[in-house]
């Protein structure tokens, strides 16, 4: 089990900087719509 929750450890780190690419890429995107928790905007999502 230890190692199952290190997985998800090491997931979680993976998607944070995912997330903080994302971001950085359609920041000029989203200014207006914000983030939700998995760094999509309203407008980022209308473009995937």
């Amino acid at each position: 089990m230890s190692a199952y929750y290190g997985g998800i450890g090491l997931y979680k780190k993976f998607a944070n900087l995912i997330n903080l690419a994302i971001m950085s890429l359609h920041k000029n995107l989203d200014q207006s719509g914000g983030y939700n928790g998995f760094g999509f905007g309203e407008k980022t999502r209308d473009y995937l």
